[in-house]
């Protein structure tokens, strides 16, 4: 729905910039241009108060102040101006295709060199056919053209190919500053509130030098009315976009956000007169397929690799699912299924936690579950208390070196910590319908950013993203998490002793003073590390108490002091 609503309000924003592009020349564009932030700004700054009343993080640091502020005015001098004086010159069956596949194509290729994000063999294909659309509504650019004026020349048309392409170029690039900036320690209203106020301020004063008070108070009311609610639409589309990016894949929000040019080609002919040449249709169809050829077709992950190089035997993805736990519960029961039987989700919309605790998960996040059978892989009923610390420790070992020393821990019973922020949960579960077979859940925030999760979440949470500002390969995690998952299941089943040994050296809770809530009683302590058997060992004032389950606090200051 709010891809829908993106793709729908950035459309209505384009019209509404048409109906006011052959007011003028640059001035104008600029003028136009510096109240259609207004809105954007205005939004910007009441969400900043709102979480600053709610004591969350408001606004950038101080380090990225100067990036956002620079990123804004291009975004605005050499996005924005330049996108309306195209439509000037162009109208918007030329300027929207052009900036539209401009923007892709930036957007890729800075994506790959900054953020690491790979170009596949058909996004390479969809790219080659985005350029060829270029071309073709070069070529028919003059019809759109002489829509605006009667003196079309080449340069005027090249001054409109160049000004659209150029705006797709300066908003892909903001776009990859925005998303690396933007992490769950920077909000994205703290983002844009620098994005846009500096294109309010800066578009206003080149307006007020160049054109002077007089003349921009003597804009005609319906004119800036326009305008307004240009700008008004534009922030809804933007906050619509980064909504869709909470509940659907980034590539179907950029596929719904494509059908604006073809739904801008339909109004540019409907309202305001432009020719329906056969070039400018050509070109249009032409972006179309290439965009369509950006959804590449393929999932997420390679199951082929899964099964070549992991120990699982069977695979089964799903592009969204509830909880990837409870459809492993299902098919443990079913005793054909071969084993270990992973389950992946692209989306997972209801994650399980401990108890009655929720796991939330952003595009980009890697959940997934694992139906493992006890007597193939030799595990006695006795070691399958240790399996959520046995799991803990094999994605320890496979992400130490992604997260370039960053401190990586254990945090008993069942989860792993990142920087003092929970990276990854594990749920592992044993259906009383298959006897013998237990579910190992996994989730790990990969390329999910906080920025998008729940506002209670965080501070407390992170992802690998929002620690190293690059994206990872899903596949390539996953290989590496379950191959180290292999490996320790052995060792597991081997009642290997230096297995306890690693899984301590891990622990985070470590010499701290905590409070565990079990099932019968709360106990406090001083933590002294994980034992053999994994329990929690616990210092309190009657000595060393074995802690095989609970939920646990950390207290600052301890209530009790070991002499």
């Amino acid at each position: 729905m709010f891809g829908v609503v993106s793709a729908l309000t950035y459309t209505g924003a384009n019209i509404a910039l048409r109906a006011v592009a052959d007011r003028g020349g640059f001035d104008w564009a600029v003028w136009v241009s510096c109240v259609k932030a207004v809105p954007a700004a205005l939004a910007a700054w009441l969400l900043v108060a709102w979480r600053a009343g709610r004591g969350l993080p408001a606004l950038p640091p101080r380090r990225l102040v100067v990036p956002l502020v620079v990123t804004g005015l291009v975004m605005q001098f050499v996005g924005n101006v330049s996108f309306q004086w195209s439509l000037s010159l162009g109208g918007l069956a030329l300027t929207v295709p052009l900036s539209f596949a401009s923007l892709i194509l930036t957007g890729a290729v800075l994506g790959r060199i900054v953020l690491g994000e790979p170009i596949g063999a058909r996004s390479s294909a969809a790219m080659a056919v985005l350029m060829l659309a270029i071309a073709v509504l070069s070529v028919g650019a003059e019809g759109a053209t002489e829509a605006l004026t009667r003196d079309a020349t080449f340069w005027t048309i090249a001054v409109a190919v160049l000004s659209a392409t150029a705006a797709g170029v300066a908003y892909g690039a903001c776009g990859v500053v925005i998303r690396r900036t933007v992490t769950a320690r920077v909000s994205l209203s703290a983002a844009l509130v620098l994005l846009s106020t500096a294109g309010v301020v800066g578009l206003g004063a080149l307006s007020l030098i160049r054109s002077g008070p007089a003349q921009l108070l003597a804009t005609p009311a319906d004119d800036f009315a326009i305008m307004i609610a240009a700008g008004t639409l534009n922030a809804v589309a933007f906050f619509a976009v980064s909504a869709a990016l909470r509940h659907i894949p980034v590539t179907e929000v950029n596929l719904l956000n494509a059908s604006q040019t073809a739904m801008c080609a339909i109004a540019g002919v409907l309202w305001f007169a432009e020719p329906p040449t056969v070039w400018l249709y050509a070109g249009v169809l032409l972006t179309m397929a290439g965009l369509v050829l950006l959804d590449n077709g393929r999932r997420l992950f390679d199951v082929e690799r899964l099964r070549r190089e992991t120990f699982v035997r069977h695979v089964e993805v799903h592009r969204q699912i509830g909880s990837t736990n409870d459809r492993a519960l299902e098919l443990a029961a079913a005793p054909q299924i071969e084993t270990p039987l992973l389950v992946l989700a692209e989306t997972q919309t209801g994650g399980r936690g401990r108890g009655a605790n929720r796991w939330w998960t952003g595009p980009g996040a890697l959940t997934f579950s694992l139906v493992l059978d006890a007597e193939r892989l030799n595990l006695p009923s006795g070691r399958w208390p240790k399996l959520s610390l046995t799991a803990g420790l094999a994605v320890c070992e496979a992400l130490a070196e992604t997260v370039n020393g960053a401190a990586i821990g254990l945090k008993w019973p069942n989860d792993v910590y990142l920087g003092g922020r929970k990276l990854c949960g594990i749920l592992v579960e044993c259906p009383s319908a298959a006897a013998g077979r237990i579910v190992v859940g996994i989730g790990i925030n990969v390329n999910n950013s906080l920025a998008t999760a729940p506002s209670d979440l965080r501070l407390l949470a992170t992802s690998l993203f929002d620690e190293t500002l690059q994206r990872h390969d899903l596949n390539d995690v996953l290989v590496c998490v379950l191959a180290r998952l292999e490996a320790e299941l052995a060792h597991l089943a081997a009642a290997d002793a230096d297995l306890s040994h690693r899984w301590r050296a891990y622990c985070m809770l470590q010499d701290l003073p905590l409070s565990i809530a079990g099932p019968a009683e709360r106990i406090s302590g001083i933590c002294r590390g994980i034992d053999r058997d994994g329990a929690l060992l616990l210092e309190t004032a009657a000595g060393i108490t074995r802690v095989f389950s609970g939920v646990v606090t950390r207290l600052d200051p301890p209530v009790y002091s070991p002499v």
